[in-house]
């Protein structure tokens, strides 16, 4: 706070907008919007600009910055994120991986309650609120809701390929047109069954230096066994993720409130008697 007496905070300033195309800009009031209509433990707390001495101001423009971009105040996450988590450590082990997944589950089924799709699941776009210590609370947040969409709604603006389920890709690479994706809830959970992998890998489970490579490699089911890279993994743990969640038929993958109860089994068999704990 500016008067230095106020908890610590995080802002998030946008990119500056290029060639009149206010692409950043409308990212980051939609982030605002979604932001605010969400209220679940596992999203990043958007935070009132009390400094502004008006009631219900989230949005503001930083004037004293070159080309004067759009910013808004957040909780501060003290925590690591989960890619800098993994390259730390390598791979998680399967009770980790499957507490963090279930809470990020959870998080989701919150959101999609709330008419929401998230649209951009990765592994970098889960911080922990706390430092992670063995013992402590384990509280992966969801952040970046800049693409967010409403449920119903087809929106590919920031796909990450790697992470994008194939019916995203098949229109970006095909020109399907954005019908072709029925239910953007289960695009979330393709690329929550991508960030797992990677927990419990080190590795994404397609590859490709595009969409159209990517696209190519699910279809070719190009992706080795997670038991070939670590066979602690349970191996209907490995079937969760990889033929549930990682379907190529969005109808065969669980919902979010299904998959949070399926993994919180496997954390409790790994001895993670609470899935907000780290063994």
């Amino acid at each position: 706070q500016r008067d230095g007496r106020g908890p610590e905070i995080a802002l998030k300033i946008s990119k500056s907008d290029k060639d009149g195309d206010p692409f950043f800009s409308l990212m980051l009031t939609n982030e605002v919007e979604v932001m605010r209509k969400l209220h679940s433990p596992g999203v990043v707390r958007i935070l009132p600009m009390t400094w502004e001495r008006k009631p219900n101001i989230y949005f503001a423009v930083a004037l004293e910055l070159a080309g004067h971009p759009p910013y808004y105040a957040m909780e501060l996450l003290r925590g690591p994120s989960l890619e800098d988590h993994v390259k730390s450590v390598k791979v998680m082990p399967p009770g980790d991986s499957a507490a963090m997944g279930c809470s990020v589950a959870r998080t989701l089924a919150d959101v999609h309650r709330e008419g929401f799709a998230h649209n951009d699941i990765k592994i970098d776009n889960v911080v922990f609120r706390q430092p992670l210590q063995k013992g402590a609370a384990f509280t992966p947040v969801l952040i970046d809701f800049g693409v967010t969409v409403k449920s119903k709604k087809k929106d590919f603006d920031g796909l990450s390929p790697p992470y994008a389920a194939p019916e995203k890709l098949e229109v970006v690479v095909e020109s399907k047109p954005p019908e072709h994706v029925q239910d953007p809830t289960k695009t979330d959970i393709w690329s929550l069954g991508v960030t797992l992998y990677q927990t419990l890998t080190g590795e994404l489970p397609y590859e490709g230096k595009n969409a159209s490579g990517v696209l190519t490699s699910i279809r070719r089911r190009r992706l080795q066994a997670i038991r070939n890279r670590q066979n602690d993994v349970p191996r209907g743990l490995e079937e969760l993720i990889v033929h549930q969640c990682l379907a190529e038929n969005p109808a065969q993958r669980p919902t979010a409130s299904l998959l949070a109860e399926e993994l919180e089994k496997y954390a409790h068999r790994s001895g993670i008697e609470k899935v907000g704990r780290v063994r």
